[in-house]
C-alpha cells in the first residue's frame, strides 16, 4: 500500500471493507505500525497486529505530497524487515507444530499398541481364570470324593472295631 501512495507502479488491490485515511493518518498509522517489534507480538496482541497490518496495505488514501511520500518510504524499509521476521517466525511456529503434531501420532500409536497388549492379557488372563475355576472345580470334586471316601473309611474302622469288641 505504501508503493501505491508513495507513487510506485505496483497494482494495488482494495478490500470490500477498505478504510479511508487522508495521507497525515495514513502516516501516523504506518509509523506507529512500524514501531511496533514483531518478536513482542503473541497471541491476542499478534491477532491485532496482523488486522491492523491488513487494514493498512488495504486502505484507501488521500492524495500526499512529496514530503509525506518519502517519510512513508522510509517507514516501508522497517516494514518490511518486520514482515521478514514474521515470516521467519511463522515458519518456525508451523515446523514447531509439525513437530507437534508427529509427537502427539507417536504418543497416540503408543497408546494404542499399549491397549492392544492389554486387550490381549486381558483375553489371556480371561482364559487362565476359566481354566483356573474349572482347575477348582475339579479339586473341589476331587476333594468331596476323598471326603466321601474318608467318610466310608472311618465308618468300616468304626465297625471293625465294634466287630473286634464284640469278639472279646
Amino acid at each position: 500500500k505504501i508503493d501505491s501512495v508513495a507513487g510506485s507502479r505496483r497494482a494495488f488491490r482494495f478490500l470490500r471493507q477498505a478504510q479511508q485515511f487522508t495521507c497525515d493518518e495514513f502516516s501516523a498509522k504506518v509509523k506507529d505500525f512500524s514501531a511496533k517489534d514483531v518478536d513482542e507480538q503473541i497471541g491476542d496482541d499478534l491477532t491485532s497486529y496482523v488486522s491492523e497490518a491488513n487494514i493498512l496495505a488495504n486502505a484507501e488514501v488521500g492524495a500526499c505530497n512529496d514530503t509525506d511520500k518519502a517519510a512513508l518510504k522510509a517507514e516501508k524499509a522497517k516494514i518490511t524487515e518486520q514482515k521478514s521476521k514474521a515470516d521467519t517466525k511463522l515458519k518456525a511456529a508451523k515446523s514447531d507444530l509439525q513437530k507437534i503434531i508427529e509427537k502427539i501420532e507417536s504418543i497416540e500409536k503408543e497408546i494404542s499398541d499399549i491397549n492392544k497388549k492389554l486387550d490381549i492379557t486381558t483375553t489371556k488372563n480371561d482364559e487362565t481364570t476359566k481354566k483356573d475355576e474349572a482347575t477348582t472345580t475339579k479339586n473341589d470334586e476331587t476333594t468331596k470324593k476323598d471326603e466321601a471316601t474318608t467318610t466310608k473309611k472311618d465308618d468300616t474302622t468304626k465297625k471293625d472295631d465294634t466287630t473286634k469288641k464284640d469278639d472279646t
